[in-house]
């Protein structure tokens, strides 16, 4: 696959995803970040596992190349949604 994006900006979408699972989840201990690649779909994709579960975030791209969260899917067993991230993203 062709990289679209600049190691700046795949360094950038690892921390919207660490940040992501740290801000809005109960009891994040390590957060370890194995795979960073462009998404057939556009954007980027980035998989890791928090507390040794794994998990893919999914990271937008604007017309501008300005990076933002767009999803995340998770293991069975992966920490809990902090109680008042369930409805709105904790930022």
């Amino acid at each position: 696959m062709t990289n679209n994006y600049s190691n700046n900006q795949y360094k950038e979408a690892e921390n919207i995803a660490n940040d992501f699972i740290n801000k809005n989840h109960n009891n994040i201990k390590e957060v370890t970040i194995q795979e960073t690649e462009d998404s057939p779909m556009g954007g980027i994709v980035v998989r890791g596992t928090a507390n040794g579960i794994e998990f893919s975030v999914s990271v937008d791209s604007d017309n501008q190349g300005e990076l933002s969260f767009g999803g995340i899917m998770k293991s069975e067993g992966f920490p809990e949604t902090k109680e008042e991230c369930i409805n709105e993203i904790c930022e």
